[in-house]
C-alpha cells in the first residue's frame, strides 16, 4: 500500500474482502484513513491484509460477527459493506453491536444461479425475484428498527452524481498514480476473442476466489 490519509480514529466494515468490490473497498476505506475490517477466507486473508485490511476474520466461521465485533473493540463505525450473499444480515448483526449506523449493499440477498442458463428467463425470474424483493425489504426494515441507514449501492448508483465524479475523475487517478491503490484482484486471462467468452463464463460459475476472470479482445 502507498502512503494513507491522515489517520481517523473510526473503522469500516468490508464483508467480502476478496471479492472484487471488497478488494477495491478496503483500499479505497484505508487510503482514506480508516482502519478496516473484513472478512477473507484463510486462503486469502494475505492478499486482503496486503491491501490494507488491518483484521480479517474467516467469513465461513461460526464465530465471524463475534470476532469482527472483538477487532472493532469500541472504535466508532463510519459504515460498512456487505458484499455476497448473506452478507447483509450479517453485517447488521455487526452494526448493531458496535453502533454503527450505515450500511451500504452491493449484492442481491438471494442468488442469481438458478437462472444461468435458461433459455426462457421469464417464469423463473418471478419467484427469484420475489425472493430478492422480501428479503430486502425484511433485512432493511430490521436495519432500519436498529436505527441502522441501509441502502443498495450499484456501479450506475455513482455514474452520475457529484460522488461519481470525485471518485472516478478525481480519487481513483490520483491515487493510482501515487501507489494506494492497486488493480485487483489479480485477473484470469482465459483466452483471446469472442469465441472464449462461452469458456470464460464456465469458468467463472465454476468457481473463481480472489480473481477477475479476463477475455482478450
Amino acid at each position: 500500500m502507498g502512503p494513507a490519509s491522515e489517520e481517523k480514529n473510526e473503522v469500516v466494515m468490508v464483508w467480502g474482502g476478496s471479492t472484487s468490490v471488497g478488494m477495491n473497498a478496503i483500499q479505497l476505506a484505508r487510503a482514506a484513513g480508516y482502519t478496516v475490517v473484513t472478512t477473507a477466507s484463510a486462503k486469502n486473508a494475505d492478499a486482503v491484509r496486503s491491501l490494507g485490511a488491518d483484521v480479517v476474520v474467516d467469513h465461513r466461521s461460526s464465530s465471524a460477527v463475534d470476532d469482527l465485533v472483538a477487532a472493532i473493540a469500541g472504535r466508532p463505525v463510519a459504515g460498512a459493506v456487505a458484499v455476497g450473499v448473506g452478507s447483509t444480515d450479517a453485517c447488521i448483526d455487526v452494526l448493531s453491536r458496535t453502533g454503527g449506523t450505515r450500511l451500504a449493499m452491493v449484492s442481491t440477498p438471494v442468488s442469481l444461479d438458478s437462472l444461468v442458463g435458461r433459455r426462457h428467463l421469464f417464469p423463473a425470474m418471478v419467484p427469484v425475484f420475489t425472493r430478492i424483493g422480501l428479503g430486502t425489504l425484511r433485512s432493511t426494515s430490521r436495519a432500519r428498527r436498529l436505527g441502522i441507514r441501509a441502502g443498495f449501492v450499484w456501479g450506475s448508483s455513482l455514474r452520475d452524481d457529484d460522488t461519481g465524479e470525485c471518485l472516478w475523475g478525481e480519487v481513483v487517478p490520483r491515487l493510482l498514480a501515487e501507489g494506494a491503490l492497486r488493480p485487483a484482484p489479480a485477473p484470469l486471462v482465459v483466452g483471446n476473442g469472442l469465441e472464449v467468452v462461452q469458456d470464460a463464463l464456465d469458468r467463472q460459475r465454476a468457481g473463481v476466489s480472489a480473481q477477475k476472470v479476463v477475455v482478450r479482445l
